[in-house]
């Protein structure tokens, strides 16, 4: 026979779990949303997107420093100077 504690646990498990289905039922039933509660429809434009440059103008008082500085040098040889 089960023990008096053993009955109280089993009990209590078996009303959550009965809780859970109502809320599982009840909480599905609401998300099934129909056509009729739906907004309407927003219309959207949609276009071509193109890459330009914008001139950009800026107006400061002060010094200009760089944060770091590259040297150049050719390393290409002419066509007529290659030796084979």
């Amino acid at each position: 026979m089960l023990t008096k504690r053993k009955l109280i646990t089993l009990l209590g498990a078996l009303i959550g779990l009965i809780a859970a289905m109502g809320l599982v039922a009840y909480y599905k039933k609401e998300s099934q949303a129909s056509p009729q509660n739906a907004p309407p429809a927003i219309p959207v434009t949609a276009v071509v997107v193109t890459s330009r440059t914008m001139p950009v103008r800026l107006y400061a008082i002060g010094n200009v420093e760089p944060f770091t500085t590259v040297a150049l040098c050719s390393k290409s040889i002419p066509a007529g100077l290659r030796q084979h």
